[in-house]
C-alpha cells in the first residue's frame, strides 16, 4: 500500500505524467529503456490522503521483468531499468566515502559500486590523486544500440550483473600530476596516459569531449605548480575558450561570404571586427561577449530548425544583431547590461532585486560622492547619472531618482506626473490586500463599502484548492462590478500553479499574477495555456527585454511595474509605454511597507503610464505610522495624489526619520 501525505491527492494520469518525465530524463541521462512484451499485470489499490479522509482507488501498474511500464512508443510499451535504483547502498557508500582515512579505506568504500550513476575525484595528503568513471555499469551484451531503445522480447538484452572496480575506467596517480572531472569523457581526464577506449565495452562511454574538459585542461596544463592566489584566480577565469573555437569557424565563413555577396558580408564588417579584437574573457563591459551569446542561441535554433540553411554562422550573426537591435535601440550592448545574476539574501526586497537594507544604504553611501556638485536639469539627466555609478542595485538607485525628480518638480513648480508626461486620467483605483486573516471576508465587505473597486487575494500559502475556494469567497462578498485577482508571489509549484489556474475563470477572478518562480517562464506560460483569465507577471518583469519575451511567448498578458525592480520612475514609464504598444494590462505597485515616500512617487506614475488596467498597490495604507507630515491617503477606494507642494508633493517629517532609524 502507498500512502500519500505531501499533495492531496494523485490519480493515475498525473503518476504517468511523472513517469513520462522520469523516461525523458533518464533518457537524457543515458539510461537504457526497452522495448517489452507483457509479462505481469498487477492490480493495486492506493490509499490516498485527500483534503479530508482518506480513500481508495483501485489503480494498474504494468511491469515486466525490466522495470515499470513508463510510456508507449505507438502502441509499444516502454520499460524503464535504472542500475542499481531498486537496491539499497547508495547513501551507505557516500558515508563510507566522506569516512575513508586513506586511499586504501576509500578504494574499499566505492568498490561496493552502490551508486547508481556518477564519477569519483580523490586525493589525499600523501599526495595520491584517484579518478574512477560512473559507479555501478550493467553488463550487457556487445551488439545492441544501448542509447536507444532495445528489443525487451530478446533475452541477450537482459543484464548480466555489474562491471567489478577494476572493469571501470579509471586513473590512479598519472605521471602528468593531475586530474580532471567536467562531466566529460574518462578518455580525456588527464594529459597523458589516459584510459585506452578500446579496453572498454563500447556502451560503457558514451560522454565526448566538451568545452569545461578542454578548458580545464588548458589551465592545468598551463604551469608545473600553482599558489594559492593563482589557483583562485584561474578557478573564477571568464575566458571563454569555446569563443575562440567558434570563431574561428565564424571568421571563415564571413571571408567565404565575400567572395559570393560582398554587400552582405560588409553590412557585418562591424560586428566581426569586435568580435575578433575580442580576448573572449567575459565582463560587465564586454558587448563582444553579448554578440557571442545572442549569436550562439540564434546558431542554435537555426540549427535545429532548419538544419541546411546555408550561412548559418552568418544569418545567425544577422538575427543576433537584429535582435539586440530592436531590443535595446543598438546591438553593441554591454554584457552588465543583459546578464543580471544577483543573489537574494533576507531584507525587504530580495525577491525583487536582491537587495538587502544594509547593501541599499552602502549603494547609495557610494553613489552620493559621485554626484555631489553636479548638475541635473531634468528627469533623463537623473537617469543618465545614476545608472552608470554601478552595476545593478535598482532599488537603490531608484531611492536616489526619486528624491532628484524632487527637487527638479520644487525647482521647475511643477508635480511629479507632469515631469513624466502630464495626467493620463484624474485618479487611480487601489488594490485592497486579501491577505488570509482570519477576518479577511469582513475587512472585504469593509471596504468595498468604503468605496473600493479592486481586491487582490494572496495565495500559495495554503493549497490551491484552499486558496481557490478563498478568491471565490472574495467574489462573493464583493459582486461582479469589482475587480478581483489573485497574487501568488512565486509561491506556487508549477503543478500546483496549474490546479488554481484551471480553476482561476470559475472562481471570478480577473487576472493571476506571478504563480510560480519569476525565472520559469515556461511554466508562466503552461499557465497562461490553461487559464481562463489572463497571467500577470511581477518577480519575472525587470527589463524591457523580460516584458517582450513574456508577451512573445504568451507567458502573460500584463504585469505589475516597481520602482525597485526597474531603477526609477524613467525606466518604469518605458516599460509602461512598451507594455501599452503591446496590449499588455499594467499594474503599479511598492514593495511591502513602503512609505509615503514611494506611495507618492508610485501615485503620480499612476496618473502618467499609458493605462492601468489593473489598478496600484500601496502598501503605505497598511502602516501605523508614516514619516511624511501627511500620509499619502486612500479616499473612495482611489490614490489621493501628494499635494504638499511640487515634485513629490510630499513634506517629510525628520522627527520622524530620527524616531524610526536603525542605522
Amino acid at each position: 500500500m502507498a500512502r500519500q501525505s505531501i499533495r492531496p491527492y494523485y490519480d493515475v494520469e498525473e503518476i504517468r505524467r511523472e513517469l513520462r518525465f522520469c523516461l525523458s530524463l533518464f533518457q537524457e541521462l543515458g539510461i537504457v529503456t526497452v522495448n517489452v512484451t507483457w509479462r505481469a499485470i498487477e492490480e493495486i489499490s492506493l490509499e490516498i490522503l485527500k483534503t479530508v479522509g482518506i480513500e481508495r482507488r483501485p489503480a494498474i501498474f504494468r511491469k515486466t521483468h525490466h522495470g515499470p511500464i513508463v510510456g508507449y512508443q505507438g502502441d509499444t510499451p516502454l520499460a524503464l531499468r535504472m542500475a542499481k535504483f531498486e537496491e539499497p547502498g547508495w547513501l551507505d557508500q557516500w558515508y563510507a566515502m566522506t569516512r575513508a582515512t586513506d586511499l586504501d579505506t576509500f578504494m574499499a568504500a566505492v568498490s561496493r559500486l552502490d551508486m547508481l550513476f556518477g564519477n569519483y575525484l580523490y586525493a589525499d595528503q600523501a599526495g595520491n590523486i584517484f579518478y574512477a568513471y560512473n559507479a555501478a555499469v550493467p553488463r550487457r551484451a556487445e551488439g545492441f544500440a544501448w542509447a536507444g531503445i532495445v528489443d525487451g522480447s530478446d533475452p541477450a538484452t537482459d543484464w548480466q550483473g555489474y562491471h567489478p572496480m577494476p572493469e571501470i575506467p579509471q586513473l590512479l596517480n598519472p605521471e602528468s600530476g593531475w586530474l580532471q572531472n567536467c562531466n566529460g569523457t574518462p578518455f580525456l581526464s588527464t594529459s597523458s596516459a589516459n584510459p585506452n577506449p578500446s579496453d572498454f565495452p563500447s556502451y560503457m562511454v558514451r560522454e565526448g569531449d566538451n568545452p569545461r574538459h578542454r578548458q580545464a585542461r588548458r589551465i592545468m596544463s598551463s604551469q608545473d605548480r600553482f599558489t594559492f592566489e593563482e589557483w583562485a584566480r584561474l578557478a573564477y577565469s571568464t575566458h571563454l575558450l569555446q569563443a575562440e573555437e567558434d570563431f574561428t569557424g565564424l571568421v571563415a565563413e564571413w571571408r567565404r561570404l565575400r567572395n559570393a555577396d560582398r554587400a552582405r558580408a560588409d553590412r557585418l564588417t562591424d560586428a566581426i571586427e569586435l568580435m575578433r579584437t575580442w580576448d573572449h574573457v567575459s565582463t560587465v563591459e564586454s558587448e563582444a561577449m553579448t554578440l557571442y551569446v545572442f549569436w550562439g542561441e540564434e546558431r542554435n535554433r537555426l540549427r535545429r530548425s532548419t538544419p541546411d540553411r546555408p550561412w548559418i554562422g552568418v544569418a545567425s550573426l544577422e538575427e543576433a544583431m537584429a535582435t539586440l537591435q530592436r531590443d535595446w535601440g543598438t546591438w553593441r550592448v554591454p554584457w552588465g547590461d543583459v546578464n543580471r545574476l544577483q543573489r537574494s539574501p533576507p531584507g525587504p526586497a530580495p525577491t525583487f532585486s536582491g537587495e538587502t537594507t544594509t547593501g541599499m544604504i552602502a549603494a547609495v553611501e557610494y553613489m552620493a560622492p559621485r554626484i555631489a556638485g553636479r548638475e541635473i536639469a531634468s528627469p533623463q539627466d537623473a537617469r543618465a547619472m545614476i545608472e552608470p555609478l554601478m552595476y545593478g542595485n535598482h532599488a537603490a538607485k531608484s531611492a536616489l531618482d526619486m528624491a532628484f525628480l524632487d527637487l527638479i518638480g520644487k525647482h521647475r513648480g511643477e508635480p511629479l506626473h507632469e515631469l513624466l508626461g502630464g495626467r493620463m486620467r484624474e485618479r487611480a483605483a487601489v488594490i485592497w490586500l486579501v491577505a488570509g486573516t482570519p477576518d479577511e471576508l469582513q475587512l472585504v465587505r469593509r471596504k468595498r463599502d468604503d468605496g473600493f473597486v479592486a481586491f487582490k487575494v494572496k495565495v500559495a500559502v495554503n493549497g490551491p484548492e484552499a486558496d481557490l475556494e478563498r478568491a471565490r469567497a472574495t467574489r462573493a462578498v464583493v459582486g461582479s462590478e469589482v475587480r478581483v485577482s489573485a497574487d501568488a508571489n512565486q509561491g506556487y509549484s508549477p503543478a500546483d500553479a496549474l490546479v488554481f489556474a484551471k480553476g482561476a475563470g470559475y472562481v471570478g477572478l480577473d487576472f493571476f499574477e506571478q504563480p510560480v518562480m519569476g525565472e520559469d517562464v515556461e511554466s508562466m506560460r503552461a499557465c497562461a495555456e490553461v487559464c481562463a483569465v489572463p497571467i500577470g507577471a511581477d518577480e519575472g518583469l525587470h527589463s524591457l527585454r523580460d516584458i517582450r519575451y513574456h508577451h512573445d511567448i504568451g507567458a502573460a498578458k500584463g504585469g505589475s511595474l516597481k520602482l525597485i525592480k526597474f531603477g526609477g520612475t524613467g525606466r518604469v514609464m518605458e516599460a509602461g509605454r512598451l507594455m501599452h504598444e503591446l496590449g499588455m494590462k499594467i499594474n503599479l505597485a511598492g514593495k511591502a511597507a513602503n512609505t509615503s515616500i514611494g506611495a507618492a512617487a508610485a501615485a503620480h506614475i499612476a496618473l502618467a503610464v499609458p493605462n492601468l488596467d489593473w489598478d496600484i498597490s500601496l502598501s503605505s495604507q497598511y502602516l501605523a505610522d508614516d514619516v511624511v507630515e501627511r500620509p499619502v491617503a486612500v479616499a473612495d477606494g482611489h490614490i489621493v495624489t501628494p499635494s504638499d507642494g511640487p515634485g513629490l508633493g510630499i513634506i517629510v517629517d525628520e522627527d520622524k526619520i530620527a524616531r524610526y532609524r536603525r542605522a
